[in-house]
């Protein structure tokens, strides 16, 4: 993953991200939040995303490898709880 043009995400570190190779899990091919019309719906006050896009993500890391988890992919069911 390249960094593209415009600004970094707010609170993204720009400086460990510009020094790293870094993946994106997107097997289906979800559109970027901007490329997609009303995926954001505003509901008692919260947004909510509507529509499986690429942002937000989780970022992980595996063998000294980051890779950037859309959320879109993780569903509730598949969450357990730790006691």
């Amino acid at each position: 993953m390249k960094k593209g043009t415009g600004d970094f995400i707010f609170e993204l570190d720009e400086k460990k991200y510009s020094r790293i190779v870094a993946y994106l899990y997107n097997p289906n091919n979800y559109p970027g939040i901007h490329e997609t019309d009303n995926a954001i719906k505003l509901v008692d006050g919260v947004a909510q995303i509507e529509k499986n896009v690429c942002f937000p993500w989780q970022e992980i890391e595996i063998n000294g490898k980051h890779i950037f988890l859309p959320w879109s992919y993780i569903k509730d069911e598949e969450f357990e709880t730790l006691e």
